[in-house]
């Protein structure tokens, strides 16, 4: 929900009043968004698992019953209220399996611009906290830095019991059918705690953004300025670039290289270790690259260039000043990426901001301007990991910011596929 409250800068209420007599002719109030911006209203789903005992449970109670009892969506409720956000709610009960399809379903019903999937940091089941089983549930009073809290893709490097690992892989599937099924807008976002309050007093979100390019990035780009429109977000945002190095070449990589050819080129569909079929994206013609590159540089442009053609209005001028660019380029961008958010995160953290830090990057599994793959394989292998599960699910980028254990929230995009474009 707080990720979702800067979308929407503060509230400015006005009323007509006053004549000559001082008393109050029209106590009508008008409110609109602040510089004019639009509003953010927001769509929320409960999904809630089929199983004999929710099944024992509707056979007293309606659907439409049960949504209105709902503890959590109450809560989205008056967060709306609170925020003076219109929020409308729906809540299904199936089984796992329908999960990604409902989601879609109700994305494209509602015409929603944007599909947030939730994965929170939950209490760990390992090491010196599990001798007796899986722990509960951390409460209020844990706060974000609690020892219990842990990294949600553990179970997806075999770092922990077979309980969390079920769990990871199960959770995975699901996100992996929303990134493929999904007609609009995905968002994961990946809650490492986005509190900045901290005692002081002070609130606010510093976002940092490693732009490549390609449809997932231009949209990450979009989204971050949209969250600078609010006064108490600021942002850094640094365009990558791959700079050459001379590959050592051995039999394990030419072979990888053969068997990831053979793959694309016959554009199939193959699976992952854990039976679920993974997508696998036609190679893109040389046009289609070339005009994604374009896009690349006219967004860029859009933001960056003083000299814009393009019409700025108040709110976006404003939004720009919290925004610090830059360009650097990198043999090992994945590298640099972890380096920098290290650096932002320290100037979030500075007694005079006390921001919490957000990441955000495109999810980069379809139009990818780089191929992290091997840096991101040595990556995984220093840290005792294998990229797997999570490497498909988050793409490169991501994956290389989750291994390494970021102190940050992360929220990863990917654009809605155009009618033109198809995939396996």
């Amino acid at each position: 929900m707080n990720l979702v409250q800067y979308l929407q800068p503060p509230i400015s209420r006005t009323s007509t009043s006053t004549g000559s007599s001082g008393k109050e002719k029209d106590s009508t109030l008008s409110e609109v968004t602040a510089d004019g911006t639009p509003k953010v209203s927001i769509d929320a789903l409960r999904l809630m698992e089929l199983t004999q005992r929710t099944s024992d449970v509707m056979r007293n109670i309606t659907q439409d019953e049960l949504a209105q009892r709902d503890s959590v969506l109450t809560v989205f409720k008056t967060f709306g209220s609170l925020n003076q956000m219109p929020v409308a709610s729906g809540l299904a009960v199936v089984t796992q399996d329908e999960f990604a399809g409902v989601v879609s379903t109700r994305a494209r019903e509602f015409d929603s611009d944007l599909v947030i999937i939730p994965w929170s940091f939950g209490p760990s089941v390992h090491g010196d906290d599990a001798k007796d089983g899986p722990t509960g549930t951390v409460g209020p009073s844990s706060g974000f830095g609690h020892t219990l809290t842990h990294n949600p893709f553990e179970g997806l490097f075999g770092k922990s019991h077979a309980y969390d690992k079920a769990s990871a892989v199960s959770y995975s599937h699901f996100i992996r059918r929303v990134f493929a099924e999904s007609p609009k807008d995905v968002g994961l976002f990946i809650d490492a705690g986005l509190s900045s309050f901290e005692g002081t007093g002070i609130y606010g979100q510093h976002v940092f953004l490693p732009f490549f390019g390609g449809p997932d990035d231009r949209l990450a780009l979009e989204y971050v300025v949209q969250m600078c429109m609010h006064p108490n977000v600021s942002a850094t945002i640094i365009r990558i670039t791959k700079t050459d190095v001379v590959p050592v070449v051995t039999n394990d990589t030419i072979d990888e290289a053969k068997a990831e050819a053979a793959v694309v080129a016959a554009n199939m569909t193959v699976l992952s270790a854990s039976g679920f079929p993974d997508t696998v994206y036609p190679r893109e013609s040389t046009q289609t690259r070339a005009q994604s590159e374009m896009a690349d540089n006219i967004a860029w442009t859009k933001y960056t260039s003083a000299s814009s053609d393009t019409p700025r209005s108040a709110a976006l001028r404003g939004a720009l000043g919290r925004v610090q660019f830059s360009e650097i380029e990198s043999s090992t961008p994945l590298k640099s990426i972890l380096d920098l958010t290290s650096e932002e995160g320290k100037k979030a953290k500075d007694v005079n901001t006390k921001k919490s830090l957000l990441v955000v990057c495109g999810r980069g599994r379809r139009l990818a301007v780089e191929s992290h793959a091997a840096e991101l394989r040595d990556l995984l292998a220093s840290h005792g990991g294998s990229s797997g599960e999570v490497r498909k699910s988050l793409g490169d980028v991501a994956c290389a910011l989750v291994v390494s254990n970021v102190k940050a929230g992360l929220l990863v995009v990917q654009a809605a596929p155009k009618s033109s474009e198809s995939e396996v």
